[in-house]
């Protein structure tokens, strides 16, 4: 079972009994935030082909090694760009005055694996209006294209939904395939 379904389990287990005595899933009194995603060729318009070798053999389980741009149309064999990205970040900017992104809000549980798909933060994000989005990262650094943010409200002991985001992966992606020196896998700062 993937683990983007145990969390959604987890997630009605917990609306199901906080439901039944009238109380609320979260601690500490903030809300979270559930969001899927799904990487899209823009040459084809659909899923990216897997990665050829070597880049295939470096990528470590959670993360998404696509390759895009296919000269042929075709994944038999795939012949466009090898791209890895290890992480997918969930971006939190309070809603300032006039509808505008204000300052981002620290989450040290926005981040997740590429391969996850999906993924639920802690119920550590302070009640009130945000604008969401998503990016893609390959060694702390932005990779692909997300489209502008969501504004949704976050309430205490709820999970808000950002529905399924598409993270266009053109073949013109310039990652690199090991990070070395580029920096860390992952999302910088821990998740904020």
């Amino acid at each position: 079972m993937r683990r983007g379904a145990l969390a959604a389990g987890a997630v009605a287990a917990c609306a199901i009994a906080a439901a039944a005595i009238g109380g609320s899933c979260g601690s500490g009194g903030g809300g979270a935030v559930v969001v899927r995603w799904r990487l899209v060729d823009p040459e084809t318009g659909s899923d990216p082909c897997g990665c050829t070798a070597p880049a295939a053999s470096q990528a470590q389980s959670s993360w998404c090694c696509v390759n895009v741009g296919s000269l042929t149309g075709s994944c038999s064999p795939p012949t466009g760009n090898d791209v890895v990205i290890d992480s997918v970040r969930l971006r939190i900017r309070s809603l300032a005055d006039g509808g505008v992104a204000g300052p981002e809000v620290p989450c040290a549980s926005c981040c997740a694996g590429c391969a996850d798909v999906e993924h639920t933060t802690s119920f550590e994000i302070p009640p009130g209006d945000y604008v969401l989005s998503i990016e893609a990262l390959r060694c702390g650094v932005p990779i692909g294209a997300t489209p502008p943010g969501l504004v949704r409200t976050v309430r205490a002991g709820e999970i808000t939904n950002l529905n399924a985001i598409e993270i266009v992966v053109p073949a013109t992606a310039n990652g690199p395939v090991s990070c070395g020196d580029a920096g860390a896998p992952g999302c910088p700062d821990g998740g904020t």
